[in-house]
């Protein structure tokens, strides 16, 4: 696999799974409307919009920093849980559950899967995550993938420089990610992943702490931030090894809250190369 350089972490973005909320239903104490970003001295510009019907979020309209709308997400529902979403450029995703839990996500485009998603769980808890991908994934958005289910966010543009650099072709093997995933109490602590295409491979490991304050996408499929954890973290370590190269650097994380001082509103995550912040508003 060719040498992966230092790359630029934006805020972590995880798998939305929660330990004792149920999957598939997302109904937070205060909804998100808008999220801002501002990347180091870069303007400060719009970046989501969130449109709810009572409890459900229906709808997830994506911009770019000319706050241009150019990709969406709507939700499907089967009762209260989430069932498909199906995206602006014309791929879906469609979620199966056994015995109430999350056991598959398939993204698909024209009848075709692209990826595949098995999911395991331990004690009420996800354990493991198994994704598939196979070569039409080239040229998909991102950010209409299923990926920021389960992969933080450097994972992810990594993932998509990795897939754009084996050169994938019918023929080949799938592109396979193994996440394994370890709690203390309602928050992850630790990820460890696994990426292999044929004899190359790529390890990785995610080790966070974690702040008192509540996570305001906590239970959530697809967000921007630890859905995956009940609270916030305060700094994350990262550690990448793949054919001799070897590289290590901590992200850590500020917060400012709402009036209650629960719900953060301004989240901001910097190293040494890195300065970033990420700006919500919620519904009254």
């Amino acid at each position: 696999m060719r040498k992966i350089g230092v790359f630029i972490i934006t805020l972590i973005v995880a798998l939305s799974f929660s330990s004792c909320e149920k999957d598939g239903v997302y109904n937070p104490k205060k909804k998100i409307s808008k999220i801002h970003i501002q990347q180091n001295d870069y303007d400060k510009f719009l970046s989501e919009e969130w449109t709810w019907n009572k409890d459900k979020l229906m709808k997830r309209v994506f911009f770019d920093d000319n706050s241009e709308d150019n990709t969406y997400q709507d939700y499907e529902y089967e009762g209260n849980l989430l069932s498909k979403i199906n995206n602006s450029n014309g791929s879906e995703i469609n979620f199966v559950y056994t015995d109430k839990k999350l056991s598959k996500v398939e993204y698909s485009r024209d009848g075709q899967i692209i990826q595949l998603y098995e999911i395991t769980h331990e004690n009420n808890k996800v354990s493991q995550v198994y994704i598939a991908t196979n070569y039409n994934f080239k040229g998909e958005n991102i950010k209409l993938s299923p990926l920021d289910l389960f992969l933080p966010k450097e994972c992810v543009d990594i993932f998509n420089k990795n897939i754009s650099e084996c050169k994938l072709s019918k023929n080949d093997n799938m592109y396979i990610t193994i996440n394994d995933y370890t709690w203390d109490g309602d928050n992850i602590v630790i990820i460890d992943s696994e990426q292999s295409y044929g004899d190359e491979k790529t390890i990785r490991k995610h080790t966070f702490n974690y702040t008192n304050s509540l996570n305001p996408y906590y239970g959530f499929f697809l967000g921007s931030h630890f859905g995956l954890s009940k609270n916030n973290p305060s700094f994350t370590k990262v550690t990448i090894d793949t054919e001799g190269y070897h590289f290590e650097s901590t992200y850590n994380y500020e917060y400012k809250f709402d009036s209650g001082g629960k719900f953060p509103t301004e989240i901001y995550e910097y190293n040494n190369s890195l300065s970033y912040r990420q700006y919500y508003e919620y519904l009254d």
